[in-house]
């Protein structure tokens, strides 16, 4: 498995799987709240209208009950390897965590994930490079 810290690949794609560092503000009168990770979802879903290689951008799961059902039936996931993955996931630290995977041709979605993450909204847990 490759492991990189930034964003600059010779892949034509990578997984993140994302943290939420805090519960998403919600306004109390109409109930709209400021979910970086919804908006980047949303982002994605609007970009993927745009892209040939649109298969390389989508969800693969939400939440940590999906991420710990992803990792036990994944093949190309040792056992060692998911056990660190969900110790990851399941921290206490994180409001929600979502596992992408992005297009490096989708720059408008690249451009949002690397601002959310040096803001600190959003944390980095795990990359892989396709």
């Amino acid at each position: 498995m490759k492991i990189r810290q930034g964003f600059v690949s010779n892949s034509s794609s990578s997984s993140f799987i994302l943290g939420h560092i805090e519960k998403p503000w919600v306004c109390p009168t109409c109930g709209r709240s400021e979910d970086s990770l919804n908006d980047l979802i949303k982002l994605l879903e609007l970009t993927n209208k745009s892209y040939l290689d649109s298969d390389e951008n989508q969800v693969l799961w939400d939440g940590v009950d999906d991420g710990i059902k992803y990792f036990n039936v994944e093949s190309y996931v040792d056992d060692e390897e998911a056990e660190d993955l969900i110790r990851k996931i399941s921290d206490k630290k994180y409001y929600r965590v979502v596992n992408f995977e992005i297009s490096y041709h989708n720059q408008i979605v690249m451009d949002r994930l690397n601002s959310l993450v040096d803001s600190g909204q959003i944390e980095i847990i795990h990359q892989e490079d396709w």
